[in-house]
């Protein structure tokens, strides 16, 4: 894919923005299955520098090593706006968006 398009992922999320050799590159929204979505800007098919991030519902974020005692983090509906590279790995979120 070049150019301006939209693409639908088998997880089920949705993206409708720029693309280059066939991956997501410059402005963009990305639709998340958890209802998040992201409308910013993407390099080399990730999420890149500045954005706003929408989530309208409350999620909550496991905290990760699986120990029995841990306690999930939660988040509250909100949008902001951030370098979102960095906010987008501490959410949770994987490279892929999961």
């Amino acid at each position: 894919m070049e150019g301006r398009g939209s693409a639908i992922y088998p997880n089920g999320q949705t993206y409708e923005g720029l693309f280059s050799n066939g991956r997501r590159e410059g402005r963009g929204t990305m639709r998340f299955t958890n209802s998040a979505v992201y409308e910013g800007r993407f390099r080399d098919d990730a999420v890149d520098g500045q954005g706003t991030m929408k989530m309208s519902r409350a999620m909550v974020v496991p905290r990760r090593g699986g120990e029995a005692d841990a306690k999930e983090d939660f988040m509250i509906p909100i949008s902001f706006q951030s370098d979102m590279t960095h906010i987008h790995t501490k959410a949770g979120f994987t490279a892929v968006g999961d």
